[in-house]
């Protein structure tokens, strides 16, 4: 058998839900934190609509509840420790460094 990955990919057409393409991806990468080993690592959008589908994307992870996971308002828990915290600082600062667009990260005190 030969290991794959399986990423949900949208492409901008004339008639395409870009709200429902945000919101489908918001799930998928943040579902259970971030912390599934399905949970969504890359975004492939149409050159055409990438600003427009950022900027849903964007918007609909800033209004993640962020805090207690046993909370039904939660969205998203916490990360488990400081290591983690710095794991994941990492990983965004290497995005940016090739060239991503950081738009919402920001990293705590810890």
């Amino acid at each position: 058998m030969i290991p794959i990955s399986a990423r949900r990919i949208w492409e901008c057409r004339v008639n395409a839900d870009l709200e429902k393409a945000a919101e489908h991806s918001v799930v998928s990468a943040f579902a259970n934190s971030g912390r599934v080993c399905v949970s969504l690592q890359r975004i492939y959008v149409n050159a055409a609509c990438v600003e427009t589908f950022s900027s849903i994307f964007v918007e609909k992870v800033q209004q993640l509840q962020i805090g207690d996971p046993l909370e039904t308002t939660c969205g998203i828990g916490p990360l488990i420790d400081a290591k983690e915290v710095e794991r994941i600082d990492s990983r965004v600062r290497e995005a940016v460094q090739q060239g991503a667009l950081n738009t919402a990260a920001t990293i705590p005190d810890v």
